[in-house]
């Protein structure tokens, strides 16, 4: 099993093409351990080339609010 780092765009997306490949192999199995392997390698990568960000607490809160129909009429804390 030959498995190397994610250094760039390209091998990212080889990575995503194998784990798309390998989805649903069984714990424990040659296959499902790559799968297991490259999982964690994609993540790291995206973790660092793409975060994403955490909303506002509090946009967030009352986004919620509203998502229910909680939300008090006028009372619209949007992010300027």
């Amino acid at each position: 099993m030959v498995i190397k780092s994610i250094r760039n765009d390209e091998d990212h997306n080889k990575a995503l093409l194998e784990v798309q490949r390998l989805w649903g192999e069984r714990e424990g199995t040659a296959a499902g351990d790559r799968l297991e392997l490259l999982i964690t390698l994609t993540d790291a990568y995206e973790r660092v080339h793409f975060p994403v960000d955490l909303p506002d607490l509090i946009y967030a809160i009352h986004s919620r609010l509203k998502q229910q129909g909680l939300e008090q009429p006028g009372n619209d804390p949007s992010p300027s």
